[in-house]
């Protein structure tokens, strides 16, 4: 490999090495018998200079590729401050393998998953693993499947559910800034309250309405968690997807709680979580003076399709 200093600008400082490689020939050794030397040390070494050495020999380059971050993520990527924060995300399920995918994809490297789940055939309709990940933990294809997506990639797997209890895993809990809840489980809303959280930390959880026709994003920035301004904020949507739901009859599993992610179509699952990402974006690159959260809704007009807007948004007050 011969290497060349690169700066950003020319006669600034260099910021990176050019690499470029060439295959050296395979120098003689043992098999081979020169007349005239004693030494077969020599013999190889004058072999070498006068056969494979040779001012007439061709050089064989090497095709060669910067690798770089800056150069694989220079056609998309999030800006440095957003990058350079950890996030870790609570549920590897169908939202949790798209948005971690997207985040990889455009230059968050600092990522760990969490969830206990093996994957299952039902969920390959809408997930990013496939049929060779089938009865296997949800966590540890998918840290996989994104540790390939780039070679920057620090991919943790933590094969569990949250909350984590013992000090060492809450340590290793409390060293990501961010924390993304994908479950859309009630339940995990409460752990997130009760977990002693240290230092202060984004908070992002996103959850799918029924098809995945409503996305809601809920924001709050701090050292703790509120479960009470999640739910006082979003329990109006919660009494308008009850509503929705009268008379449907659903699959066989059931829709579990009142955001399911199912039935839903992977088109439109990944639809809002391209959504929830751009706003994961904002989130990181101003402060959250107050919890928050935002509805976003399909817009369809005489079967025509319009696009997906922000209907809602509102601030929680706790006066």
């Amino acid at each position: 490999m011969i290497g060349f200093p690169i700066p950003d600008r020319i006669g600034e400082k260099s910021v990176q090495i050019y690499w470029i490689g060439l295959a050296l020939p395979e120098l003689t050794h043992q098999s081979l018998l020169v007349h005239g030397f004693r030494d077969p040390e020599k013999a190889y070494w004058w072999h070498d200079q006068q056969k494979l050495f040779k001012k007439s020999a061709e050089i064989q380059w090497l095709f060669t590729e910067n690798w770089d971050k800056s150069e694989l993520t220079s056609r998309g990527s999030f800006p440095d401050d957003v990058t350079t924060k950890s996030a870790l995300i609570i549920g590897a399920g169908s939202v949790g393998s798209v948005v971690s995918e997207l985040l990889v994809r455009s230059g968050q490297t600092q990522l760990a998953i969490m969830d206990g789940d093996l994957l299952q055939a039902g969920n390959l309709v809408r997930h990013t693993l496939t049929l060779n990940d089938i009865n296997k933990y949800k966590v540890d294809s998918l840290v996989n499947r994104l540790i390939d997506c780039s070679p920057h990639n620090r991919i943790k797997g933590i094969n569990k559910h949250f909350p984590l209890i013992e000090d060492e895993q809450i340590e290793i809990i409390n060293g990501y800034d961010v924390i993304l809840d994908c479950t859309a489980e009630d339940e995990v809303i409460y752990q997130l309250e009760n977990f002693p959280w240290s230092p202060d930390k984004t908070f992002i959880s996103i959850s799918l309405g029924y098809g995945s026709k409503r996305l809601f994003v809920y924001m709050s920035q701090g050292q703790s968690f509120s479960a009470q301004s999640f739910f006082k904020l979003i329990h109006p949507w919660q009494e308008k997807e009850a509503q929705s739901l009268i008379g449907i009859e659903f699959p066989r599993e059931g829709i579990g709680c009142w955001h399911p992610v199912f039935p839903a179509r992977s088109d439109d699952v990944w639809q809002m979580a391209t959504i929830a990402i751009k706003n994961i974006e904002m989130a990181l690159q101003q402060p959250i003076i107050k919890p928050k959260l935002l509805v976003y809704e399909q817009q369809w007009n005489e079967e025509v399709f319009l696009g997906t807007r922000l209907v809602y948004q509102e601030e929680y007050d706790e006066g």
